[in-house]
Order: structure tokens, then C-alpha cells, then sequence
């Protein structure tokens, strides 16, 4: 217990340097953590993100170039430097190129379907005019029957 005024004023005041040295280290530590949360988000967006939103590794240097600049302690620390790959990269294949499927011999069979709709159904039911035809579709495909 507190035995006079004096040593009360003593005591609160020693708590409330505590409790501002305490604020101080949560608000430390909240920063820490936010940057932390932010470079395990960007090495997540590095490794599994699209192509073209991955980072080069010296991009990393400009995020402590930054934090100076805006006053605050650049506490994010460069991470270990990437060695370049010394085997040569294959030139990619060209798409161009690509010839496809071999013609079906002409010597084969052909059968033509044709898939139509009704007459009736060729006219607008709102204007009565011929509807046009937007497109066709043509492929042609082997059939396997055993011979009899």
C-alpha cells in the first residue's frame, strides 16, 4: 500500500511512463507485423502468381528505398541474391508452323448431313422477314466399321 500522496504521484506516474513505453513497443511491433504480412504476400504473389505480376528480385531494394523516403525505419531486408541460370533456355516452338491434321484421302466415302430447321421457323415471328443464315459449320470425321 501507499503510505502518502508523494509516493502515489510517484507510482502513477511510473505506470503511465509503462504504459507509454508499452504503447510505443505495440505500435513497433504492428509495423514489424504489417511488413512482414506484406513480403509473405508478395513472395506468395511471386511464386504462385500470374507471369506477369511476378517481381524480379531487385525490385526488392526499392521497398527500404521507400520506407526512407517516407520517414520511416527501413526495417525490410533485402532477400538473398538470386544466381542467375547458367543452362541455356530452349527457344520456345513456333505455333505458326503448325501443320495439323493430315486431309482425309479423297479416295474415301463422303456423306453430307445437313442439319436444318422447318420453313416456318426460317421467317421472323415479329417482322415476317427471312431470317439470315449466320454460318456454317463443316467438319469431317472417319468412321471405323468392321468389315461383315
Amino acid at each position: 500500500m501507499v503510505s502518502s500522496l508523494h509516493e502515489a504521484i510517484a507510482l502513477i506516474q511510473e505506470k503511465d511512463l509503462q504504459i507509454q513505453k508499452l504503447t510505443k513497443q505495440l505500435r513497433s511491433r504492428d509495423l514489424s507485423l504489417r511488413t512482414l504480412q506484406n513480403q509473405v504476400e508478395q513472395l506468395l504473389r511471386r511464386v504462385y502468381g500470374r507471369r506477369s505480376e511476378k517481381m524480379h528480385p531487385d525490385q526488392l531494394m526499392f521497398g527500404s528505398l521507400l520506407m526512407e523516403t517516407a520517414g520511416q525505419p527501413a526495417t525490410i531486408e533485402p532477400l538473398a541474391e538470386v544466381p542467375p541460370s547458367t543452362a541455356p533456355r530452349k527457344p520456345k516452338a513456333s505455333k505458326h508452323n503448325h501443320p495439323g491434321r493430315l486431309p482425309i484421302p479423297e479416295h474415301l466415302k463422303r456423306v453430307e448431313i445437313v442439319l436444318d430447321i422447318p420453313e416456318e421457323e426460317k421467317c421472323c415471328p415479329q417482322t415476317g422477314k427471312p431470317l439470315k443464315e449466320i454460318g456454317c459449320e463443316v467438319s469431317q470425321k472417319l468412321e471405323y466399321r468392321p468389315s461383315p
